[in-house]
């Protein structure tokens, strides 16, 4: 069944209108993923920067606080919390309280 050349022509014309309709829709498609990685990059970039330098500005504060929650947890570890697999509370005498007290005035305000 022999084609004629102006059917071949028609054919070969719409290829190529939807080979062009097809990159047009591939080139929208590439400029969205690039949008998107630009937010994306933005959206991280707004979460982790205030992050570190929240952390560099407060190093000195978060020092501090460290250094007396481990003197704290060390303290703790003292205490007998537990007999017999139950919790006790503790139980201090005014004086050690007191002691405490001006040991850490930081935890206690």
């Amino acid at each position: 069944m022999p084609t004629s050349l102006e059917e071949l022509q028609r054919l070969i014309e719409e290829t190529r209108k939807d080979v062009r309709g097809l990159e047009v829709k591939i080139d929208k498609i590439h400029r969205r993923l690039v949008v998107s990685s630009f937010y994306s990059l933005l959206k991280l970039l707004i979460i982790v920067v205030p992050l570190v330098l929240s952390i560099w500005y407060f190093q000195p504060q978060l020092r501090t606080i460290y250094q007396t929650g481990g003197q704290m947890f060390n303290l703790l570890q003292t205490f007998p919390l537990q007999q017999n697999g139950v919790v006790q509370p503790i139980k201090l005498d005014p004086e050690t309280l007191r002691q405490l007290r001006a040991q850490y005035p930081e935890v206690f305000r």
